[in-house]
Order: C-alpha cells, then sequence, then structure tokens
C-alpha cells in the first residue's frame, strides 16, 4: 500500500504542467491523428509530434483533425505553422512542429502544395483534412498491388 502510494506520487510529480489553471485556462487535448501521429496542446497552439519515416502531409493532416475534431474549427479556418521542428513543450526529448489557427486574414505564404511545413506557410482545415483523404487511398492502391 505505502509502495503504491510512493509510485503514484513518483509519477504525479514527474508529468509536466500541461495547462494553466485558474480563469481564462484553455483546455489542454490530446489526438491520435489518422495520420498515426500524436496532436497536443490547446486552442492557443498546439504541436504534431515527429516521427522518423513520417511523409510532410502527414502533419498538415493531423493537425488538420486536430483542430476539425478538438477545437470544431470549420474547413475554411486556415492552419499557420508557428514553428518548424522544435522541442516540444509537452513530452520531453521530443520534436514537434508547431501550429495554431491563424486570426482573420493571415499574412503568411499559402502554399498549395505540401513543400514545408515551414514557419508560416498557411493552409486550410479542409486542404489538410484532405491530405488524410488521399493518404489512405494511396495506402489501399499498394496493398491491393502486394
Amino acid at each position: 500500500m505505502r509502495l503504491t502510494a510512493m509510485v503514484c506520487a513518483a509519477l504525479l510529480t514527474a508529468l509536466p504542467v500541461l495547462a494553466p489553471t485558474g480563469a481564462g485556462a484553455q483546455e489542454f487535448q490530446r489526438l491520435a491523428s489518422k495520420a498515426g501521429l500524436v496532436v497536443l496542446g490547446t486552442a492557443q497552439e498546439f504541436e504534431v509530434l515527429t516521427s522518423a519515416g513520417v511523409g510532410k502531409s502527414n502533419y498538415f493532416c493531423a493537425a488538420g483533425d486536430f483542430a476539425h475534431l478538438r477545437l470544431g474549427a470549420p474547413d475554411s479556418a486556415q492552419l499557420l505553422v508557428a514553428s518548424g521542428r522544435v522541442a516540444s513543450r509537452y513530452q520531453k526529448h521530443r520534436r514537434a512542429i508547431v501550429f495554431r489557427l491563424a486570426d482573420g486574414s493571415p499574412q503568411g505564404r499559402f502554399s498549395l502544395h505540401i513543400g514545408g511545413p515551414f514557419s508560416g506557410q498557411v493552409l486550410s482545415v479542409g486542404h489538410a483534412r484532405g491530405l488524410c483523404h488521399s493518404m489512405r487511398a494511396r495506402s489501399f492502391e499498394h496493398r491491393r498491388d502486394d
């Protein structure tokens, strides 16, 4: 019993603080995306954790999923890459690409093709979510040929 209490206390103190508390605090959310990536964050800013061998479009797909499913953003909302691969604020020893929903008409660089993700790049939530569908279609074609 005492050992269990000590282990629980150690785990709770080892966990990072994930979200601010008090009035006006943003709710921290997590999503395992269709692209197979983990997305962590709040409505203010969210991170897609990087993974070796993952294509660039997967990061946009994951960000689009998070914005739509967790934040309720419409397909017309704009995703902005706040910063490229940086140390994650939420997971120690991990790198992430940071996204946020753009306010109004963003001054970033709109991209019709996937050349990033690079800081300042803007893509609609609908376009990002469409990349999920195209990835699944390609995956299905590869399985059919095997």
